[in-house]
């Protein structure tokens, strides 16, 4: 019985490969951890068919905004915390089917900074998807928010971000106000928490940030307000919205 060799060349050839291979893995695939967070709601607040959502808008083609699309809700009147945050799970195979979804997951520079004046993004090539936080009024489970039934909602967001980027642009507004905002993303997904500040100096102009948080602060509750100017409701001291 004959038994075939192999050319110590093409032996070679195939251990190098090998060794090639395991020196330079793929990049890993950000992961899609499943999350609960907080969430304040004002003093008193009536929470009898009051929903806490997270959500996106799709973007579709033209640059449309289409109708969000719910990642996750709870109802306001089951707090899980003592003093009474509402506690909210987010499942991570519902996160991985928002940031797949290319209706969600964009180009920032032509998505969220979309329409924003002296735009700069590094890297520029960074995709973002944006979930956004929302409390509402329903009768039951599984009715999405409409402009009616929309109560409160917050300038903070979770976000998915295809590599870690930095950005800043302007906002002018229709009152003549400007804002100029900065921030960073770190890849995967993060929460991103805004601070607004009005220097007094210049009461025309705000300086705003939003910036990935550490894992650990993600258990800080996202506030939820009425909505509003998300600008002059700041004040001359600004801070956390």
């Amino acid at each position: 019985m004959k038994t075939r060799s192999v050319s110590w060349p093409l032996l070679g050839a195939c251990v190098a490969l090998t060794g090639l291979l395991t020196a330079c893995p793929g990049k890993r695939p950000p992961s899609d951890d499943s999350l609960s967070l907080r969430f304040s709601l004002p003093e008193g607040v009536d929470r009898n068919n009051l929903w806490v959502a997270a959500l996106y808008y799709p973007l579709e083609e033209g640059g449309a905004v289409g109708k969000p699309v719910m990642v996750g809700s709870t109802p306001a009147s089951y707090s899980g915390a003592a003093n009474g945050d509402v506690q909210m799970y987010l499942s991570g195979y519902v996160l991985r089917q928002a940031r797949e979804n290319a209706k969600c997951t964009t180009r920032f520079l032509t998505g969220e900074a979309s329409g924003k004046q002296a735009v700069s993004v590094t890297p520029d090539t960074a995709l973002t998807c944006k979930v956004e936080f929302v409390a509402y009024t329903a009768s039951s489970a599984g009715t999405g928010p409409t402009l009616d039934s929309l109560k409160y909602t917050s300038n903070d967001l979770y976000s998915f971000a295809s590599e870690a980027f930095k950005y800043s642009f302007v906002n002018v507004n229709a009152d003549g106000t400007r804002s100029t905002e900065t921030g960073t993303r770190t890849a995967g997904w993060s929460l991103v928490r805004r601070e607004v500040l009005n220097p007094s100096a210049t009461p025309q102009e705000y300086l705003v940030t939003m910036n990935s948080v550490l894992t650990a602060d993600q258990a800080v509750a996202v506030k939820l307000r009425e909505p509003r100017d998300p600008y002059k409701s700041q004040g001359l001291a600004g801070g956390r919205q």
